[in-house]
């Protein structure tokens, strides 16, 4: 679990650098939860995301989140970055 939750972190650090993003929360386990520059296109961007291969749900309007777990990789959270940028 520690593991995830330093993933985490590194998640939502490459997040907070995404022009898509307006807010991350702050992170204190393995949940990454994060307010979208553009609320009203919360469903385009979960579709997006899923469509890359990146599972993430609706947290309330404008938010998605994302989680950390033993079958996410350091490699996997490396990846995210160039695949934010098709977001």
């Amino acid at each position: 679990m520690a593991d995830d939750h330093k993933r985490a972190k590194v998640l939502s650090g490459i997040l907070q650098n995404q022009s898509w993003v307006s807010k991350v929360v702050d992170v204190e386990a393995n949940i990454v939860v994060l307010d979208l520059t553009r609320p009203s296109e919360q469903k385009s961007t979960i579709e997006k995301l899923n469509l890359l291969g990146v599972a993430v749900f609706g947290f309330g309007p404008g938010r998605i989140r994302f989680v950390t777990h033993l079958d996410i990789s350091d490699d996997d959270i490396n990846q995210c970055e160039e695949i934010f940028k098709k977001v």
